[in-house]
């Protein structure tokens, strides 16, 4: 009779780990077309979602073993290579051109609109560190002059 329970709460555990697994990869799926939904939109927030995918493969890795299952054959972090590369240009673009009229329109605080200046080098120089062929250095050139 225990034997039977053992089996039992043996394969429940293994029923819930695939269902993990399931959820875990529809999860990465669903947050890789809300960020592709933002970088059309040159929406900012991509690169928040797509930071939370950074350390994907591993947990990725570790749910697939606790469930006996395949690794999925696409590579997650090849999709967020591909989105970032796709859609970061133009979101520096647009958060460039609604600094600009921020600044004309006087609509926003000195300091709110110094650390978005700061933010928007931050993110500019980081992803032409990552992604030279990108040539953003341009970008960051553009971002400084509204400073002056």
């Amino acid at each position: 009779m225990s034997y039977d329970f053992l089996e039992t709460a043996d394969d429940d555990a293994m029923q819930q780990a695939k269902r993990d697994f399931g959820d875990f990869v529809v999860g990465i799926e669903n947050r890789l077309d809300q960020a592709e939904t933002y970088g059309k939109a040159g929406d900012i927030r991509m690169l928040t979602v797509l930071l939370e995918l950074q350390d994907v493969q591993s947990d990725l890795e570790t749910l697939a073993k606790n469930a006996h299952e395949e690794m999925p054959s696409k590579n997650y972090h090849m999709e967020v290579t591909k989105i970032i590369r796709t859609y970061i240009a133009g979101i520096i673009e647009k958060e460039y051109e609604s600094l600009q009229k921020s600044i004309s329109e006087k609509s926003e605080s000195p300091q709110n609109i110094t650390s978005r200046i700061n933010q928007l080098l931050h993110i500019t120089s980081f992803y032409q560190e990552l992604y030279p062929e990108l040539e953003l250095a341009h970008w960051g050139e553009k971002v400084r002059s509204l400073v002056q």
